[in-house]
């Protein structure tokens, strides 16, 4: 208001909105309005203003409907909500933004980075390892440019070993952009965390369903593995059963938790039936680090190695290959230095002593004999820090291990 000196604005018990808006229809200047991450249109169509709030909906409702019928501007919303952009314009009018091109992702870098980019090469393959997205192009660049002995194949050696190393993947870190407003904070962090925050309080299933993918290998994540496990209910004298009233709404919960999910573009459909599912990994990493930052990620991290264990088929069964194979990657994933996973806890550790054992099995039956090993060898490493050399499930496990020799 101050930058555009429009005229009343220091009168008292000025109406700073209408100001701005006769302002806009006056027919100065042509005027551009972006209204930046619209992923809610409840908090903007229905929350007041100020206290005095309008019988036919929010003040901010009105201005952008009187806004509609100038002549003299333009109103942009940008959203990562499909459902929020089919309410706000007509079809015809929403435009999906592609991902960029290797050629215009270069370019970024180059601009950025100056004399570091020279290997048109590295740097093609640094704009894929960040899926050409801006924003992380933006602090690849900037975090290469800023540490001088960075080169760009050392920052993707990086970025490739480690993710939570380096550039964009410090995710609490600022890089001062003059392009933007001196307040503004351009991590990738606080971004998605306003839509997962959005989720959290809108629809918490659907966070915990986010929370629960984050922890799979991000591609091909299997339905079956992420649908919540089937409640049971049992009377006096009769079998564990569920009612179908029960069976209905935890299905159509589900359906509800993965649409929006998608709507706000966290995950995607990677088949046409809907069975499998994939996240970008730049939102794995920022649902990963919003659950450290609210220390709950070894909470989730139990319930993915609880949910492995139960959908994982069990030892000797060969009828369930296709769902062995399925799973294999998720249970890969899982495959570190041991020393890392003596610090989960016994039930958790002996659950994922008994998938590793299980994989281990796959692994060998389809000739990947140093994965079977591995394997093997973190299920001996468990079961005998929990359960003693001598217990029957660790001299299983080690015998695992010697089959892979």
């Amino acid at each position: 208001m101050n930058q555009l000196r429009i005229a009343g604005r220091w009168s008292p018990g000025a109406d700073l909105l209408e100001l701005f808006r006769i302002w806009l229809c006056s027919g100065k200047s042509h005027w551009l309005l972006v209204v930046d991450n619209c992923d809610d249109t409840e908090t903007l169509f229905t929350a007041p203003l100020t206290e005095v709030v309008a019988t036919d909906g929010s003040v901010i409702e009105q201005f952008l409907e009187q806004l509609r019928n100038c002549a003299f501007g333009s109103i942009l919303f940008t959203t990562r909500s499909e459902n929020v952009a089919a309410e706000m314009v007509d079809g015809k009018h929403v435009i999906g933004v592609e991902p960029m091109s290797n050629m215009q992702a270069v370019a970024l870098l180059r601009r950025k980075m100056g004399s570091k980019s020279k290997d048109e090469g590295v740097l093609i393959d640094l704009a894929s390892a960040l899926d050409r997205i801006p924003l992380a192009l933006a602090q690849a660049a900037a975090y290469i440019a800023k540490h001088k002995s960075c080169s760009v194949m050392q920052y993707l050696s990086l970025l490739r070993n480690d993710s939570s190393a380096v550039g964009p993947l410090e995710l609490n870190t600022k890089h001062h952009d003059f392009r933007r407003d001196r307040d503004a904070c351009n991590a990738i962090l606080p971004t998605w965390s306003l839509s997962f925050d959005h989720i959290e309080k809108v629809r918490p299933t659907a966070a915990d369903l986010l929370s629960l993918m984050s922890f799979f290998d991000r591609q091909a994540i299997p339905i079956f593995a992420i649908r919540p496990p089937a409640q049971v209910s049992s009377s006096e004298g009769c079998p564990a059963t569920m009612q179908k009233n029960e069976e209905d709404a935890i299905a159509f919960n589900f359906a509800e938790d993965i649409s929006t999910l998608q709507s706000y573009m966290f995950i995607s459909s990677t088949t046409d039936e809907g069975q499998t599912y994939e996240m970008h990994r730049l939102v794995q990493l920022a649902t990963t680090r919003w659950l450290s930052m609210r220390k709950t990620n070894d909470h989730w991290r139990r319930l993915f190695v609880e949910r492995l264990d139960f959908v994982f088929p069990p030892e000797g069964t060969y009828e369930h290959q296709l769902r062995c194979e399925t799973l294999y990657p998720h249970v890969k994933k899982y495959v570190k230095p041991i020393h890392e996973l003596l610090q989960e806890d016994k039930e958790t550790s002996l659950r994922l002593a008994s998938v590793m054992y299980r994989a281990s099995q796959y692994a060998l039956q389809k000739g990947s004999a140093g994965e079977g090993k591995d394997m093997g060898t973190i299920s001996q490493h468990l079961r005998d820090r929990h359960l003693g050399n001598a217990h029957s499930l660790t001299m299983r496990s080690t015998a695992m291990i010697v089959r892979s020799l």
